[in-house]
């Protein structure tokens, strides 16, 4: 599913740039929401780090949430 690879290749990308605590802002538990905190969570994991909960932000995909 293309979400996933959505969701690693950005968070590749800021890795890339030096950064190592990365947020993620994700929706409600819909396929493509849970394949992009899939990629996302896989990359961290490629640059030997842990997913922060506290960096983590669930959201409905809405306007007024957005």
């Amino acid at each position: 599913m293309r979400g996933a690879g959505d969701g690693q290749a950005a968070t590749r990308h800021l890795l890339g740039l030096g950064y190592r605590r990365i947020a993620m802002i994700s929706g409600p538990d819909h396929p493509f929401c849970l394949a992009r905190l899939s990629g996302y969570s896989s990359a961290l994991v490629e640059a030997g780090l842990l997913m922060e909960s506290d960096l983590l932000v669930k959201t409905q995909l809405t306007r007024e949430h957005g």
